[in-house]
């Protein structure tokens, strides 16, 4: 394939990357074993993208599927959304001013998890792996559709650390970085996904 884009992993790492994947609760965002969680999350995403850019070996989303961790990203999907909303509010100024490289990465750690997802639940089998969880991420993705719905396009703040950073110490109200905005395609897709390879179609239907 002339075109093809070369790998950022091999199927070995991605697999021992996918089986380290944990569950983290609402105390660990921001902690060191976060941010090599949330490294290989990424790593993870762009070899998934390269995979489907090359009609390559989907050896990522095989390998989410196989050691059930498809729950483990809607849930982590949840924690950082919570963790947004009710401790970001607290502790942005001090994350703006001393910590803003770490302040970047949990902005957009939603848009890589929402991504892996995506290319996820392309396949059947990913969507059921979701179990019970699945109502859950609907409402994840009603509530911040909703929230994109509402936001203003001249107020959407640039993808720089500097911006972001200024942005969340003098703000005081809701914000909506470029990492918000980039969840719009991968949450749109996760309401309903057509699998093309056999016509099934599956949908999660907010009543």
């Amino acid at each position: 394939m002339d075109h093809a884009r070369a790998s950022v992993l091999m199927q070995p790492e991605a697999e021992r990357m996918v089986e380290n994947i944990r569950l983290m609760t609402i105390e660990e965002i921001g902690t060191a074993a976060w941010t090599k969680q949330h490294q290989s999350l990424e790593k993870l995403n762009m070899q998934a993208q390269i995979c489907v850019m090359n009609q390559a070996d989907e050896f990522v989303v095989e390998a989410l599927i196989d050691h059930e961790k498809v729950p483990i990203l809607i849930h982590d999907l949840l924690v950082t959304e919570a963790w947004k909303e009710k401790v970001l509010p607290l502790v942005q100024e001090e994350l703006a001013g001393a910590h803003y490289v770490k302040l970047y990465l949990i902005m957009y750690h939603e848009s890589i998890v929402l991504g892996l997802l995506e290319k996820a639940f392309f396949t059947a089998t990913a969507v059921a792996a979701g179990g019970d969880l699945l109502v859950e991420l609907a409402d994840y993705c009603y509530r911040r559709t909703v929230f994109l719905n509402n936001v203003d396009p001249q107020k959407v703040v640039p993808p720089t650390l500097v911006s972001i950073s200024l942005s969340l110490a003098l703000h005081r109200g809701p914000l909506a970085c470029s990492a918000d905005v980039q969840t719009e395609l991968p949450l749109s897709n996760l309401f309903s996904y057509q699998n093309a390879s056999d016509r099934l179609t599956c949908r999660l239907i907010i009543d």
